[in-house]
Formats: structure tokens, sequence, C-alpha cells
């Protein structure tokens, strides 16, 4: 296996569904997430402190969506999008 660093790319958006590897994933990429500053689809986010710590340093802010709007907070359900808090977030409906 190869980190995320280790592949070169600018990504604008990851999904990481990886079944609690999470942190691990993101670990191997710093440098991508600071270069980049993709936002970010994790599933089980908030299950390991070190990644609610790593994506917090990084200023990552977390959303969840309810079907039809981002809202300032962890999902309760799979999802949670981290956003870059440079990047302005609008509550409105996304339909």
């Amino acid at each position: 296996m190869r980190t995320l660093d280790a592949q070169n790319l600018s990504p604008g958006f990851i999904k990481i569904d990886v079944q609690g590897l999470e942190y691990d994933v993101l670990k191997g990429g710093l440098e991508t997430l600071k270069r980049s500053s993709p936002i970010l689809m994790v599933e089980q986010f908030g299950t390991d402190q070190r990644l609610t710590d790593l994506v917090t340093a990084l200023g990552y802010v977390p959303y969840s969506f309810d079907g039809s709007r981002l809202q300032r907070e962890p999902s309760r359900t799979s999802n949670t999008f981290l956003i870059p808090a440079e990047r302005k977030i609008s509550a409105l409906p996304l339909a």
C-alpha cells in the first residue's frame, strides 16, 4: 500500500470509507491536505478522538447533510463532511 501523499495528487474532494482506519488514511495524507485543502467525506467520523484532533488542527469544520442542507455539526448517521474553515458554506437549501 501507498500513502495518500505518495500519490502526489491535488484533489478537491476525498471520500474516506475504510472501516475504522480513517485516522491512518489522513495521517498518511497530511501534506496533501495542507497543500490542497480538499473537502472530505468521512464515514464514522467522531469515533476516534485522534481523527477529530487531526482535522481540527488542520482547520476543518464538521458538517452533516440532512437531505437538503449542510448543518454545522458531525453527522449522527454515517458520513460527515469536513470542510476547510476558509471555505464559506451556506445553510441554504441545495435543491
